[in-house]
């Protein structure tokens, strides 16, 4: 917060296809300053565990042109070259020892990408795309089994898609990792083959009724790529499970453009109840594409619709 010179923490929760945060500590702050000069605006994780905190250091951080002339003359409105870096750390930190992960070769990045540590992570994977080095793809592959159910999974599959290698065999076991994140990148990943891989829309498909939210979220952005009847029966089930939630409800019929007519019937089957929010921002969808036999045939199916729920009030 560089308007108050504080740094809080907070936890981020899921709610839904989103988050949601909360204070981890009550009445106090990780850092504060008495110095209002001290500009706190980014903070990373280091190569050695630390966090590593930006600090602007400068008085007066809003724009010149937001502020009155009167003002301008009482402010220093020139002070260049004061930021600061600020490591923060325990007090009895001892720091992890910091490779020239450059010198690495193709196979020890590789090995890299199953590091504990996030930040090596990142960088091998960023070094062996950024130089291309195919002939890692094999040692990658090496790593995935042993990398199950730890976020590591999701640095090796992404490395082989930067490399251009990533296959439909490379994702198949993802789909069933214990981390939900792992199977939410999965969905991502396996976008270009869902189309053509018989065996990934299988797996995907299953993934309608994860206990994840974060995992149905994605599948209703993935479902997009799947054929049109095959979207539309994963995009019927999402919905009539998470039809509260606004942002999957959204991501949902992003995907449904080419077979809204289908799910509206998916939707408006016999003994189902669906939210009414939904049915209406999907007829609209129908609606503005403007083929006339799409929309004759959604008028008859909500006219029924009605019909059929008057009768059960009844």
């Amino acid at each position: 917060d560089p308007a108050n010179n504080i740094v809080h923490r907070e936890f981020l929760k899921e709610k839904g296809g989103a988050f949601t945060a909360v204070r981890a500590d009550e009445d106090k702050e990780v850092l504060g300053s008495t110095d209002n000069w001290f500009r706190p605006v980014d903070l990373k994780t280091g190569p050695d565990g630390a966090i590593y905190l930006l600090d602007f250091y400068r008085e007066v951080i809003e724009t010149p042109l937001s502020l009155p002339e009167d003002i301008k003359k009482q402010l220093n409105l020139e002070s260049r070259g004061r930021g600061r870096i600020w490591r923060i750390a325990p007090t009895d930190f001892r720091p992890a020892k910091f490779p020239d992960l450059h010198a690495h070769s193709a196979k020890q990045l590789a090995d890299d990408l199953a590091s504990a540590n996030p930040w090596h992570r990142l960088t091998a994977q960023q070094l062996l795309i950024e130089k291309q080095e195919r002939g890692a793809a094999a040692r990658v592959r090496e790593l995935l089994p042993n990398a199950k159910g730890t976020p590591r999974v999701a640095n090796l599959l992404w490395a082989l898609h930067g490399l251009g290698v990533l296959e439909p065999a490379d994702l198949s076991e993802a789909f069933t990792d214990p981390e939900a994140g792992v199977r939410e990148q999965a969905l991502r990943l396996s976008e270009p083959f869902l189309a053509t891989s018989a065996q990934l829309r299988a797996r995907a498909l299953t993934l309608a009724v994860d206990p994840s939210p974060r995992v149905r979220f994605q599948l209703s952005l993935s479902a997009g790529t799947l054929p049109p009847t095959e979207a539309a029966r994963v995009v019927g089930q999402i919905l009539e499970q998470d039809a509260a939630d606004p942002w999957t409800v959204t991501a949902a019929l992003s995907s449904a453009g080419a077979c809204g007519f289908e799910l509206l019937e998916a939707l408006t089957a016999k003994g189902k109840q669906p939210s009414a929010s939904v049915v209406a921002r999907l007829s609209a969808m129908i609606g503005a594409k403007g083929e006339v036999k799409q929309i004759a045939r959604a008028l008859t199916i909500l006219r029924e619709r009605e019909l059929t729920a008057t009768r059960e009030g009844n």
